[in-house]
């Protein structure tokens, strides 16, 4: 079971994984202040997984230590979140889309110049 696995690897990182109805507006979110990991609950098994690996690249690339190291731009991580997500779903056959979030619209144009 991917889920399963997926959500050994990010407890064992020391990130619980849980489930949400109030997830501010979003499919998800990985919170810096507490490490922790939370999806919004009644979506698709696909989405449900795109979702869990975009957030466990944020807790593995965007945590209080990873940010304190190298601050990034909210749409630089928002990128290498996305990136990471989109192979690990295409490894496993899941339907990907690349989505980028710039400034609370999905763009792709600022990251090819």
């Amino acid at each position: 079971n991917l889920y399963k696995s997926a959500k050994e690897v990010s407890e064992a990182n020391g990130v619980p994984l849980s489930f949400s109805k109030d997830t501010k507006g979003s499919n998800g979110f990985y919170s810096v202040n507490n490490n922790e990991i939370v999806i919004k609950q009644g979506m698709s098994e696909q989405q449900t997984l795109k979702t869990i690996f975009h957030e466990m690249a944020h807790s593995d690339l965007h945590n209080m230590e990873k940010l304190q190291e190298t601050p990034l731009k909210r749409s630089t991580a928002e990128l290498q979140a996305e990136s990471v997500a989109f192979v690990v779903a295409s490894h496993y056959g899941l339907d990907t889309v690349l989505a980028i979030w710039q400034h609370g619209q999905m763009t792709l144009t600022d990251y090819l110049t």
